[in-house]
């Protein structure tokens, strides 16, 4: 979509912004892999949710804040033009890995009870929202308006989820 809508050397700034970003989301992915294997196995699934939480934002938060402050000197291995139009980008990007930790976790939680419309109706709003939101941003912010759908799309999503996770939580 970047490259459509903005061309070519926008799309060049906005994929290394994400393909770093994408590093992030590695964590909450891989463990809320981990959380569906142990979930599968019959394990307590709220205190391995809590742990799995933990971990996520134990490694994540440091994570983080590394690339919001220090992103630019990262991004200085692909050359100056790179740390100059891709660093507030890349820490928008990096932001929203914070409410996509939350997302992922709900999903895999989803998934371990075999759940499946709640992992399609996360996935395919967040999906719906950042292409809506990226299309209708990218013409007056450029890539910075594609990271801003990208977040909002996952604190949308979140703010959903989020309440209904700790209804279900406190309930018991």
């Amino acid at each position: 979509m970047v490259v459509n809508l903005l061309g070519a050397e926008q799309n060049a700034y906005f994929f290394i912004a994400w393909a770093i970003s994408g590093l992030l989301l590695v964590i909450p992915i891989a463990t809320s892999t981990s959380l569906l294997a142990e979930g599968s196995y019959g394990e307590d699934l709220r205190f391995n949710v809590i742990r799995a939480v933990k971990f996520i934002f134990l490694l994540l938060l440091p994570a983080v804040a590394f690339i919001f402050f220090f992103g630019n000197y990262l991004l200085l291995i692909f050359g100056k033009q790179y740390a100059e139009n891709s660093f507030e980008v890349l820490r928008v990007l990096a932001v929203a890995s914070i409410p996509y930790s939350l997302n992922c976790v709900y999903a895999y939680v989803k998934r371990v009870r075999k759940e499946i419309k709640p992992v399609i109706y996360v996935y395919g709003s967040l999906i719906l929202l950042t292409l809506i939101g990226s299309y209708l941003s990218a013409q007056n912010m450029r890539i910075i308006g594609v990271g801003i759908a990208w977040v909002v799309g996952n604190v949308l999503v979140c703010s959903f989820i989020v309440p209904t996770f700790l209804h279900k939580a406190y309930s018991r």
